[in-house]
């Protein structure tokens, strides 16, 4: 059973996110790559969401370089996924730099 790799490590990815423990989700995402445990969508979709989480668009643009580079393909939900994260990484960043005085 190949895919029972990929759905367990994707499960732990995913628990690490959870927790916000991103740190560690990344790194086990990093370490998933390092024993050549093919990638799946899920698992993809995952590690954005841990990005979107950080609230850093370098993260997510390098995220979506890796994707392209890759050449795995990429399905409805992990676009939609990089959509919302850009998305809310700039109004994050926009309202971090709210001051509440009118311009």
């Amino acid at each position: 059973m190949p895919q029972l790799g990929l759905v367990l490590w994707t499960l732990m990815i995913r628990a690490y996110v959870c927790l916000t423990l991103l740190g560690v989700a990344l790194e086990l995402f990093q370490t998933m790559r390092g024993v050549n445990v093919m990638l799946g969508m899920v698992a993809v979709a995952t590690v954005i969401s841990a990005y979107d989480l950080l609230g850093d668009v370098g993260f997510a643009k390098m995220m979506h370089c890796f994707i392209e580079k890759s050449g795995i393909g990429v399905d409805a939900l992990v676009i939609s996924i990089l959509i919302n994260t850009y998305g809310s990484v700039e109004a994050w960043t926009t309202l971090k730099n709210f001051s509440g005085k009118p311009p």
